[in-house]
């Protein structure tokens, strides 16, 4: 048999066991208005000069114009979307059956990746001037896709420029989708 005083004391570390726990806002609160300090107290235009960073060079403080850079633009266009076939091991795959594509390098028209190679190859021999170094270097590369593209059309793409020997790949945006080959 539990005494009275037994019971009062269960009671008793039953309410605390019931009592939330309050949280201190004191040291947050303190936090909070060191770094409103630090912040106001910094002095903006000084931490702007020392951080190194990529800005384009038209834009800003920079009163220069920047150089137009030559580029050579990849187009990868949709002759046929093809049929999808599903695999049969695993019915989340699909290969995409009589898919077909060609390229524009600049507005030359381009048909198969036999044909792009090639003319990558050549356009590899050309070298422009970089515009901020003055030195010959091989022009960089951007590719875009049209509706109905796939990653591996793209990839084919990419690993014929870096085969022909360029290092700067870029990707434009693609142009539209199946459903809406109009949207930008």
């Amino acid at each position: 048999m539990t005494s009275p005083l037994e019971v009062k004391k269960k009671r008793e570390k039953r309410k605390k066991k019931m009592e939330e726990p309050k949280m201190d806002m004191t040291p947050m609160i303190d936090v909070t208005f060191l770094l409103l300090i630090f912040f106001l107290c910094l002095e903006f235009k000084t931490l702007e000069g020392k951080l190194a960073s990529n800005l384009p060079k038209d834009v800003g403080v920079n009163k220069t114009q920047a150089e137009p850079v030559e580029k050579l633009d990849i187009r990868i266009a949709l002759t046929n979307f093809g049929t999808e076939v599903k695999d049969k091991a695993d019915p989340r795959r699909y290969e995409l059956v009589g898919h077909q594509v060609f390229y524009y390098l600049g507005p030359k028209r381009v048909s198969t990746t036999t044909e792009l190679e090639s003319e990558l190859r050549k356009a590899a021999k050309v070298e422009v001037a970089d515009p901020t170094t003055g030195k010959k270097k091989k022009r960089p590369i951007t590719i875009k896709t049209a509706a109905g593209i796939c990653y591996q059309d793209v990839t084919e793409v990419i690993d014929i420029a870096i085969d022909a020997d360029f290092k700067e790949i870029t990707f434009g945006g693609g142009e539209g989708t199946m459903k809406n080959p109009t949207a930008k």
